[in-house]
């Protein structure tokens, strides 16, 4: 991938790699076994990265790490800390990070660990895979959370967890979120929730998408966080 990395930050784009295997696949492909064996599958995707954006500088590349965004219990995710030794290895300009997400809404404090001086961080404060729209002053706790933590707030970026574009059509998602008042937008009519999911070009079915909730981007974007 290294060719097309290249092109990409050499056409005036951020790169960011989207690696949910750093931090997923612990509860999936290693459940049943050492956390070491883990730890050596880590390193090993993260020798794989270096090697493959090494003509990149590292401010052009983001790193984005979750443990996936399905409804389930994720008791068995492993925790943010235990995964940072090899992450740090990681020659990237900075992380994109789930924090809205219940089961590691906690973990921001360890970011103290993982955040280089000459990194930046893209906090997830908008939970994408529920109907509550956050107050304000939860998602500005957030990132106050992250900023003192960090240490400098020109370093912390607003973003929305993962999963805008995985969710809709799922059921999951309110029919008010999709639009009903648009063409564009139908009912998933095999969805008991009513989800929604996008017409294509020629009213035929596209990939399933969501409507972002009014003043968040999308997953690999964000805001920077700043004050008047």
């Amino acid at each position: 991938m290294r060719t097309e990395y290249k092109a990409i930050v050499d056409a005036g784009f951020l790169l960011q790699l989207d690696c949910p295997d750093l931090a997923r696949e612990r509860h999936n492909t290693f459940a049943d076994r050492p956390i070491d064996d883990f730890l050596t599958f880590g390193n090993r995707v993260v020798d794989a990265i270096n090697e493959a954006i090494r003509d990149i500088p590292p401010e052009r590349v983001r790193l984005h790490v979750c443990w996936g965004n399905y409804e389930g219990p994720h008791d068995l995710d492993v925790e943010l800390q235990e995964i940072i030794p090899f992450l740090r290895r990681a020659k990237v300009g900075g992380f994109v990070l789930p924090f809205a997400n219940p089961r590691h809404a906690h973990e921001y404090r360890y970011l103290k660990d993982l955040i280089a001086q000459d990194q930046i961080i893209v906090a997830g404060v908008i939970d994408s895979t529920t109907n509550f729209v956050e107050h304000p002053e939860v998602i500005a706790e957030r990132l106050e959370n992250v900023a003192k933590t960090v240490g400098d707030p020109h370093r912390v970026m607003a973003g929305s967890d993962c999963g805008f574009e995985t969710i809709a059509g799922r059921g999951r998602v309110a029919e008010m979120w999709c639009g009903r008042n648009s063409s564009r937008w139908r009912r998933a009519p095999s969805s008991p929730r009513r989800g929604c999911f996008r017409r294509g070009s020629q009213g035929t079915k596209s990939k399933t998408t969501r409507p972002r909730k009014a003043g968040t981007q999308g997953q690999g974007t964000g805001y920077p966080l700043s004050r008047a």
